[in-house]
């Protein structure tokens, strides 16, 4: 999926095999951020790097909505592979230390995560590779899990917090389903009818989608 206002740019890959959505937003032929880099094999990390390449994309910062395996696999190859920092919410840093030990349980390999070398907080506003990002503290799926919105360009990254038709779970360590029942209600459902919702999972939706349509959101 492809999206361009202007200089925008914005580029979904589906990786490992949670077929995990990482997102790449910024400037065609500029600056840009990587959402959630999930790349845990040298295909993945291929694909993602000739995309950078063929716009002539420079990362300036890796971006997490939270600290689950599927969405941080490709993160400790991209910071030092580019040198960017990683920013990410501090509910989900308990996580992030357990990640090794987590995808060992899963049969995955995985090298040791290093702590993010920024906090994103609820209200921040980030300036970054050409965009103007409002980080939305939406916790439920995990404690520190976070919504990127892109007032200016109707668009909301919401990571693994709500979906086309669902929601995130909350059996993982951390979840709590009226957390995040509230968390989408409250922080999600007033935004505009016609923001497009890109996930960490599966195909895109709308905000008005999902308050006409969802099952999760009903009553």
């Amino acid at each position: 999926m492809e999206t361009n206002s202007k200089e925008l740019i914005v580029q979904g890959f589906t990786f490992n095999d949670f077929m995990e959505n990482t997102y790449v937003l910024g400037e065609r032929g500029g600056e840009v951020c990587v959402i959630d880099p999930g790349c845990n094999s040298d295909e993945d990390w291929s694909t993602l790097c000739q995309f950078l390449a063929k716009e002539a994309c420079k990362p300036v910062a890796i971006l997490l909505t939270h600290g689950h395996l599927d969405h941080i696999f490709g993160v400790e190859r991209a910071r030092t592979a580019w040198g960017v920092p990683v920013a990410m919410h501090p509910g989900d840093l308990p996580l992030v230390e357990r990640a090794q030990a987590q995808a060992q349980m899963w049969g995955i390999e995985m090298g040791n995560v290093r702590p993010p070398e920024l906090e994103l907080s609820d209200g921040q506003m980030l300036g970054l590779a050409g965009c103007s990002i409002r980080v939305i503290h939406t916790p439920g799926h995990s404690p520190g899990g976070v919504c990127l919105y892109l007032q200016d360009h109707g668009l909301l990254f919401a990571g693994d917090t709500l979906f086309n038709g669902s929601i995130g779970r909350t059996d993982l360590p951390g979840g709590d389903y009226a957390t995040l029942i509230d968390s989408i209600q409250t922080r999600l459902m007033p935004l505009p009818d016609d923001t497009l919702v890109l996930s960490g999972h599966g195909p895109q939706t709308t905000i008005g989608q999902e308050r006409a349509h969802n099952p999760f959101l009903a009553g």
